[in-house]
């Protein structure tokens, strides 16, 4: 690139003798707005590497030095005024800047990259979502270590806006696979022709932030424990693994395990295991997706006991989506219907009545508009229905970017 500016220029200066000033000034402002046109082409084409979304992937395309990215969402979402029987819901309208998001990335070498997330949410809280080191040896094996994203389900890797249709992120993938979930911890990755794998050990979840409702208390998140602070981050552990085979570039199905042991302060750890498969088919303007997922505890009867809580030994819960995009140009609209169920009381040991208020069944139907790639307007409806009828719809608006 840079031998054929220089030959350029000095063709321009060639000729300076010959033209006026004005015409040598025109022809290097649209030299450089050449210029400008392909440094950006070259930034707006980033493939994704291994499952991560195109802001998280743009060190990788780097022959060396560092990278910066992001995304963010702000939302608005608007609660029906009744329930499912009619009563009040007194759920009042939120509108938030969700969150915006830096990513930082440095590529020392061919081999050795470090990788960062760097999260601002509800305007005032931050996180690091992940930061780890990579090593890259062949496209087979490949080692991470820091703080990372645990490899299951559709969003927790690929959580950006820009990613998925909807304002919110499927329920499934929020209470029982608690994205965005991350954890310290340490493993290997890579693929082998079609196939492509992950697998980590990290530290267990945190039991004392399980509920009712579901596992999304229990992320430890590189340090936070939800009853305390004291960074009693590793005192359990946990393997995380992710297979995922690609039929082509527009049909793939994978599954996910999650096994380990979740500490708590006050009693005994209790067992996790989480399963989940999903899958994901595109073709031109169509296209699907869809993932299961259930949970298993042990040890919750003797917990529930010695703490007075209600949490269930069994959680289970799906989602299907499609939609249909209609590309003018650089714009995209799409419609999409997701039908969502799942129960976090789908198993409870004895002594704990099933609360009929997680048994819960999503309808969201909506639009997402992309005037281009990068930027993405949502709006979408909710019809939301739990066992004891005390659900309540919402209609969400969103906007959503990438960089």
């Amino acid at each position: 690139m840079r031998k054929i500016i220089m030959c350029l220029i000095l063709a321009l200066q060639g000729l300076s003798s010959e033209i006026s000033n004005s015409e040598l000034e025109r022809r290097i402002d649209l030299l450089a707005e050449e210029i400008e046109s392909l440094k950006l082409e070259k930034t707006s084409n980033i493939p994704s590497y291994l499952g991560l979304g195109e802001s998280a992937s743009k060190v990788y395309s780097l022959n060396q030095g560092t990278s910066i990215g992001g995304y963010g969402e702000i939302t608005l979402s608007v609660f029906d005024d009744e329930n499912e029987q009619g009563t009040p819901s007194n759920a009042s309208s939120k509108g938030e800047v969700l969150r915006n998001i830096i990513y930082i990335g440095h590529k020392f070498s061919k081999d050795w990259i470090f990788n960062s997330e760097i999260e601002i949410e509800h305007v005032n809280e931050i996180f690091v979502e992940f930061a780890y080191l990579d090593y890259l040896y062949s496209d087979l094996l490949n080692f991470r270590s820091g703080l990372l994203l645990l490899p299951l389900g559709l969003v927790n890797e690929l959580h950006e806006p820009t990613l998925f249709n909807s304002v919110k992120r499927p329920e499934v993938e929020k209470y029982i696979i608690p994205s965005t979930w991350r954890e310290l911890g340490l493993g290997f990755f890579g693929k082998w022709k079609n196939l492509r794998y992950k697998t980590y050990l990290v530290n267990g979840a945190d039991a004392d932030g399980f509920s009712s409702s579901g596992l999304r208390g229990g992320r430890k998140k590189g340090g936070v424990v939800s009853k305390s602070k004291d960074g009693r981050v590793a005192s359990t552990i946990a393997l995380a693994t992710r297979l995922d085979y690609f039929f082509d570039n527009s049909f793939s199905v994978g599954i996910g395990h999650y096994l380990g042991s979740s500490s708590s302060q006050s009693a005994n750890s209790i067992g996790t295991s989480i399963y989940q498969a999903h899958g994901s088919w595109e073709k031109k303007n169509l296209y699907f997706k869809g993932l299961f997922t259930m949970a298993k505890l042990s040890g919750v009867k003797e917990y529930n006991q010695k703490l007075s809580k209600n949490i269930g030994n069994g959680l289970q819960g799906y989602y299907l989506e499609g939609g249909y995009n209609f590309f003018l140009k650089k714009m995209t609209l799409t419609p999409f219907l997701r039908f969502e169920k799942y129960n976090t009381h789908h198993k409870v040991p004895s002594g704990v009545t099933k609360d009929l208020g997680v048994d819960k069944e999503n309808i969201t139907f909506g639009l997402a508009f992309k005037p281009f790639e990068k930027v993405v307007f949502k709006v979408d409806h909710n019809l939301k229905s739990t066992k004891d009828n005390k659900g309540v719809d919402e209609t969400n608006f969103s906007i959503g970017y990438i960089f």
